[in-house]
């Protein structure tokens, strides 16, 4: 925090002076081109910045919300993304709120001959046949039904609870699309990498990774603070929805296992994947090349 912040101010002054009253702060305009976010998911991010629902973003309401996405705590995350979902902001959401927003979001695609295409084809907003596109509804229906059960709505402990015994497709969808697609995410992971090395630099640490315990200990054991909860060290779910890994494809293996993980099934129902990551470690995989700067 102490190296992003001024970063985030900055970013912030640049904003508030293309805006139409430069005294209420960033009107949504000059957010929105800002973001290069899918319309909806746009939307809905100015919305949970704007606290006070005035239409613009104060230093404070800004500030707030790029440290909800990047320097928060696990549970101040969940809640994060679930305010999102949340469109009427009753402390519940559907699965019709949070197919609303899923379908809204674009899939990597990697098929060379779509480069003729419009953008939104190219981005993987349009799938190559009609049949692609209800198969991943189907989908998308299917894992929601199972983790919903006979349940109507979902209040925010149990959306954690999902996506920590579950699946993660409900937090990843949204968490690592702001991550990929905002503009300050370059230059926040290089400072905060560097800022890490700095400081392990200047405590003697030379030990980076020699895997070590005492090394280990020092690193505080490979726990990330922002993986950290008041109940402890939490961990996401595996991903399922084949949108979702095709938007973030990495690695869900721990590093510290020496096999593909557990298989079986999950409380609810769902195939077990492989050990699963922080969601530290998970963003920590986007490939800076994927990455745009401000």
């Amino acid at each position: 925090m102490k190296v992003c912040l001024p970063y985030f101010k900055d970013i912030y002054k640049d904003l508030c002076s293309r805006s139409d009253d430069k005294s209420k702060g960033i009107n949504k305009i000059s957010f929105l081109d800002y973001c290069q976010l899918p319309g909806l998911l746009a939307e809905r991010l100015f919305s949970v910045f704007d606290i006070d629902n005035d239409g613009y973003l104060n230093s404070k309401e800004f500030l707030t919300g790029l440290l909800r996405i990047y320097c928060s705590q696990f549970d101040q995350k969940m809640k994060f993304v679930f305010d999102i979902y949340d469109f009427d902001r009753d402390h519940m959401i559907t699965k019709t709120d949070i197919t609303t927003l899923i379908t809204c979001m674009p899939v990597v695609c990697n098929n060379a001959g779509r480069s003729r295409e419009g953008k939104f084809t190219q981005e993987g907003g349009g799938a190559t046949t009609f049949e692609e596109r209800v198969s991943s509804l189907e989908e998308m229906t299917n894992i929601l039904d199972i983790c919903f059960g006979d349940r109507e709505k979902i209040n925010v402990d149990e959306f954690s609870s999902i996506s920590e015994e579950s699946t993660s497709d409900m937090v990843l969808s949204v968490l690592n699309l702001l991550r990929e697609r905002l503009p300050c995410s370059e230059n926040y992971w290089r400072y905060k990498r560097n800022y890490e090395m700095h400081m392990k630099i200047l405590a003697g640490d030379q030990q980076q990774n020699d895997g070590s315990k005492n090394a280990a200990a020092r690193n505080g054991g490979g726990i990330d603070e922002e993986s950290k909860s008041d109940g402890g060290v939490k961990k996401l779910a595996k991903a399922h929805m084949s949108l979702v890994n095709s938007l973030t494809p990495y690695n869900f293996t721990s590093k510290s296992s020496g096999s593909g993980g557990s298989r079986g099934a999950s409380p609810n129902g769902l195939p077990k994947g492989d050990i699963p990551m922080s969601e530290e470690e998970v963003a920590n995989n986007i490939p800076l090349q994927n990455l745009k700067s401000n």
